[in-house]
């Protein structure tokens, strides 16, 4: 045998191998097939870090999801700068889901209810759906979203399920029109309706030119889009923070929705045709945006802002809803309208028409072409004509136009005058609360000669984040010096162990889990508090129910018995992949395969060496 026949048998062991489908390693998930219809976004989601299956290589898709699993996964996916203060009695402090929360909580996205915030709660369909819609800033509808069961839904879930249904996200169950809002989510539908409102995510530096069929969520801080369409909503997500976008010939039928960028900013570049761009960054620090394209096409929308929001180029309109300063830098704007009391504007550019419906703002820098005041809008400040010289020019834009008089706009000179002034009598009132230090010299003289006896109070109990001690601080009632303790504790900590009531419920096709332990302090479940291995400790596995035909359909489910239906737990033929057991028998057929070719090269020396002995 030569050796060439070795090589072209091991060149087609090799083909062979690299031909044979790989079912289900492609996702990682041993219980999630290729006929599940959440299999893509699954896949989709778990490629970007934002899914993770259990340690047994298991997702569950038919299990349930709690407010923490779910708190969790919105925060990776949009990376909300703020943080709430934790005032919830069953949130603990250093829990691997606290800070996930509370970053909802300080969007106003999840709340709390009488003081707890239930992170162990298993999440309701209605409740779900509410919380993504909050999470992409979607508004809520005035309509009722017109299912079957509207009467089941929550007064304040009716307009987010209204505007998802209107926006396609979520679908009638099962062809009822019904939504079922009461029913427990499970973690597949969850996936398949956040793929269906993000089927566009970038959470990766670098250039993208994919065309998106729906919404895209950037959440990176150096990203360019290039040569592409966006058919829904551009998402730029807080996680992006003060980093920076560039856009060049893209097209956004959709609005851009600012949530992130920095001061060196959102870019929209040679090409690029968008619609509404909508500002909502609500953490510190500047965000600009630069139109280049020369093309006085695009209309802002400042809506939220915590600072100075900086305009350069060319915009059709801006409109001002918060009560930022707003700074055209060599800008030109067609119409600007104010609508928030206590707005500045601060420009160093051309503004043809400007609206003003609120009170009390303030425009510095160069005049506006033409003017227009709402009836009974009061305290306007503009920049005085050109003509009229200020000899304390106290604007940063402009020369000789400084002047804030007011008095081509009130025919009385004497109007304006006390229009500076006005302010200044509604500080004078402080004077009037100077009194109010008198109370302290008389806090601090009573206890000053003797505090032998301290009248304690609790002001602050932590616990250290593995449960082996605690800090107490107190304060003296009488002289208010503070006081610390700290306790140790022995034998592997303090745990205050808490029954997990998350109860993963089976369903007709997926196995469920019976929960045992966790501590409400730290938040780690048994048997890992006391070295064990980590993941969810349970006390007991529940089989699937399995399906319940009746007239061909399922009496739990509502699934059909037609195999056309996607079902998640069809056997995978022609795969050599057991998916029962989860494991890849390729492997196997390699080593034999190897075997055999190692065999037919050792005959092949064997033959040589006969030949050389001849």
């Amino acid at each position: 045998m030569k050796k060439r026949t070795v090589s072209l048998i091991l060149t087609a062991v090799m083909a062979v191998m690299l031909a044979a489908p790989v079912r289900g390693a492609e996702i990682g998930f041993s219980d999630v097939s290729d006929r599940h219809y959440a299999k893509d976004a699954i896949q989709f989601w778990a490629e970007h870090g934002v899914l993770s299956g259990y340690t047994n290589g298991t997702f569950l898709p038919g299990g349930t999801m709690t407010r923490a699993e779910l708190a969790a996964m919105l925060q990776k996916i949009v990376g909300y700068q703020g943080r709430a203060e934790n005032v919830w009695s069953d949130l603990p402090q250093r829990a691997w889901y606290t800070d996930s929360i509370l970053a909802l909580a300080a969007q106003g996205i999840l709340t709390g209810n009488a003081g707890k915030m239930e992170p162990q709660a298993v999440v309701s369909r209605q409740e779900a759906f509410t919380l993504l819609a909050r999470a992409i800033g979607l508004t809520p509808s005035s309509k009722a979203p017109g299912f079957a069961d509207d009467a089941a839904i929550p007064a304040e879930a009716m307009g987010y399920l209204a505007a998802m249904r209107e926006a396609g996200y979520i679908r009638e169950y099962n062809g009822a029109n019904t939504i079922r809002p009461t029913a427990p989510i499970t973690r597949a539908e969850v996936v398949s309706v956040l793929s269906r409102m993000i089927p566009g995510y970038v959470n990766v530096n670098g250039t993208y030119s994919a065309d998106c069929a729906g919404s895209l969520l950037i959440n990176a801080g150096d990203v360019t889009l290039k040569d592409m369409t966006v058919e829904g909503d551009l998402i730029v997500a807080d996680g992006v923070g003060n980093g920076d976008v560039y856009l060049q010939n893209v097209t956004v039928k959709g609005d851009v929705i600012l949530r992130g960028c920095g001061e060196n900013s959102f870019h929209i570049q040679s090409g690029s045709q968008l619609g509404r761009i909508v500002v909502k960054k609500t953490a510190q620090g500047k965000i600009r945006v630069v139109d280049e394209t020369g093309t006085a096409g695009s209309a802002v929308v400042i809506e939220d802002g915590w600072d100075d929001v900086i305009l350069t180029g060319a915009f059709a309109s801006v409109t001002v809803e918060n009560d930022v300063t707003v700074q055209l830098v060599n800008a030109q704007v067609a119409e600007l309208t104010v609508n928030a009391a206590g707005a500045g504007i601060s420009n160093a550019g051309t503004v043809e028409l400007l609206t003003v419906n609120a009170d009390n703002v303030t425009v510095t820098g160069e005049k506006p072409a033409e003017v227009e005041e709402a009836a009974g809008v009061k305290g306007t400040v503009l920049p005085g004509a050109a003509a009229v010289p200020s000899p304390t020019p106290a604007h940063p834009f402009g020369s000789g136009t400084g002047t804030t008089t007011t008095t081509p706009r009130n025919t009385p000179s004497p109007d304006p005058a006390p229009v500076s002034p006005t302010p200044k009598p509604s500080s004078t009132p402080a004077p009037s609360n100077t009194p109010a230090p008198t109370p302290t010299p008389a806090l601090t003289s009573t206890p000053a000669p003797d505090c032998k006896h301290h009248l304690m109070e609790l002001v602050k109990e932590e616990i250290n984040s593995d449960c082996s001690g605690r800090t107490i601080t107190e304060v003296c009632k009488v002289c208010g010096k503070m006081s610390q303790m700290v306790e140790s504790i022995r034998d592997g900590g303090w745990h205050d162990r808490v029954e997990n009531n998350d109860r993963v419920e089976p369903t007709c096709t997926a196995s469920g889990l019976e929960a045992t332990w966790y501590c409400a302090r730290c938040g780690r479940k048994y048997p890992e508090q006391f070295g064990g291995p980590s993941g969810p400790a349970v006390r007991g596995v529940i089989p699937a129910l399995g399906h319940d035909y009746v007239n061909g359909i399922c009496t739990r489910c509502g699934a059909s018995e037609d195999e056309d239906l996607a079902d998640e737990n069809a056997p995978m033929a022609e795969a050599p992949f057991d998916q029962a057991q989860g494991t890849d028998i390729r492997p196997a057929i390699l080593l034999a395969m190897g075997t055999v070719v190692l065999a037919l090269y050792g005959i092949d020396l064997v033959s040589r060496k006969r030949e050389r002995t001849k």
